[in-house]
């Protein structure tokens, strides 16, 4: 599973009145390499003093493994995240294992140093690293690699997590530059952050998993680095780049089924955004679900929220009202292996039609008795309920395949699911990862709650995490 290690949100930083940054957002994870593209050598230069405690910032919030902190705090973001400038941090007149064991706060004692120790844990971190050099050599004598090479492992043994790299690799031949990546790559499979600050594009996209491209001080988004070339971070820089495009789709087959803007949940929050197209199944991850239950929640109407515009099938969905959402297309399933919406003393048949029954006289009588009565045994067949079953009464081991069968039987072109893993069998889980990958398919879309990154990153084809009720990107 991905951990977040740090983020930035809303970040502002300003020398005197130079405001370096005016709305820095980022997001790096465990053992992922993140490079930060278009920073001027003065951001990075106030970046790094921030991260050192030398600066403050004078808005936003910075969040160190899921709690808010502050680098001018000390301890635990300072022992946590490495900082490595243009500057060397090593004693060019002392060895390699003097720099990074002798030297150290954790050395053993005062006045007691085993050399002999530490050179082999020295060895040992080496041969770890694939890292070649004499434990013994003098620093002075290191080439421009190795002194990289041995300030990157110098934040090894100090066990940071993050580590923040602002030193030119423009200068390195293309060998040192393999011997580089293939070091970074080596400890951020430890599941070491590492961050790239001062790159080339398109270096940058040689050793980074992630770019976020930042523009006059502002985060404009972030990328795989299989999703974008070095042109295309230029183009950016340049603005001749289109802010939000069109995803590939040549034949235009993708919908929009759901728009929305601006979501606040609550005044403080950031605003919120989307826009989901069929097929789409849409996952979103916190660590305590009621962030990503809420903004489902208010998609479909259930609590009450400020933004600016909401539609579903391009129909305008005022907030706050379920049956106008559910008449826009949009159907919400809260716990969907929990009995409490259902009703055991009922048919199976009863329990698949009930939500729709509920909603018909809102509608004019659209949704009809009789209707219904035809199509749920269509819609039992389509989620393996025999239809000797149908006129019997709910017993537990349906309840998963009755849920499946409303959301059948409702038609709705946007599903949305509040945590619905939680609870279920091996095999139920399977069952339904399955209906909800054959429904986006059908030309759908599913946005889905949970707590596990895990949960979902294998089948949804967009994966955002919420932190205190703001959606962020991939």
């Amino acid at each position: 599973m991905c951990t977040e290690l740090l983020r930035l949100m809303h970040l502002q930083l300003k020398d005197g009145q130079t405001i370096h940054f005016s709305d820095l957002n980022l997001a790096a994870f465990s053992g992922e390499i993140h490079g930060i593209a278009g920073l001027s050598s003065e951001q990075r230069w106030c970046l790094l003093s921030y991260f050192t405690g030398a600066c403050t910032a004078s808005c936003g919030n910075v969040y160190l493994s899921g709690h808010a902190c502050s680098p001018d705090s000390g301890a635990p973001f300072q022992s946590e995240v490495f900082c490595i400038g243009p500057s060397t941090s090593l004693v060019e007149h002392m060895t390699i294992t003097e720099n990074l064991y002798v030297l150290q706060p954790h050395a053993r004692g005062p006045g007691w140093i085993n050399r002999q120790s530490f050179s082999k844990e020295c060895e040992q971190l080496f041969e770890t690293f694939g890292f070649q050099a004499d434990p013994d050599s003098l620093v002075r004598d290191l080439s421009s690699f190795g002194r990289m090479g041995i300030e990157l492992l110098k934040a090894v043994v100090l066990h940071a997590k993050v580590i923040v790299y602002n030193r030119s690799l423009d200068d390195l031949s293309a060998f040192e530059f393999t011997q580089f990546c293939s070091l970074v790559e080596s400890i951020a499979s430890f599941g070491i952050t590492v961050m790239i600050l001062c790159c080339a594009p398109d270096r940058m996209l040689q050793i980074c998993r992630r770019i976020t491209v930042v523009k006059n001080g502002r985060t404009m988004k972030s990328f795989l680095s299989s999703e974008i070339s070095g042109a295309d971070i230029t183009h950016i820089l340049s603005g001749s780049y289109p802010e939000n495009p069109e995803p590939k789709d040549p034949a235009g087959s993708q919908a929009v089924l759901l728009n929305l803007h601006n979501l606040r949940l609550q005044e403080d929050n950031c605003p919120v955004s989307l826009t989901v197209r069929s097929g789409e199944i849409i996952g979103f991850v916190d660590d305590i679900s009621s962030n990503s239950s809420q903004i489902l929640d208010a998609i479909a109407g259930f609590i009450p929220c400020d933004r600016d515009a909401l539609s579903a099938c391009g129909t305008m969905v005022p907030a706050n009202q379920v049956s106008a959402a559910f008449q826009a297309g949009i159907f919400m399933v809260k716990h969907i292996g929990s009995t409490d919406t259902l009703l055991p003393d009922t048919t199976v048949r009863a329990n698949i039609m009930l939500p729709l029954l509920k909603h018909s006289s809102k509608f004019a009588g659209i949704i009809r008795k009789k209707f219904l009565f035809l199509e749920s045994v269509q819609a039992a067949e389509a989620v393996g309920i025999p239809s000797g079953q149908l006129d019997q009464p709910l017993h537990s081991e349906l309840t998963l395949r009755v849920q499946l069968a409303r959301i059948w039987l409702s038609k709705r072109p946007v599903l949305l699911l509040d945590n619905p893993f939680a609870g279920l069998s091996e095999d139920d889980r399977l069952f339904l990862q399955q209906f909800i990958i054959d429904y986006a398919k059908a030309g759908n879309c599913v946005l889905l709650s949970s707590t596990h990154y895990s949960a979902l990153e294998t089948f949804c084809t967009h994966l955002y995490r919420v932190v205190h009720g703001t959606i962020i990107p991939p």
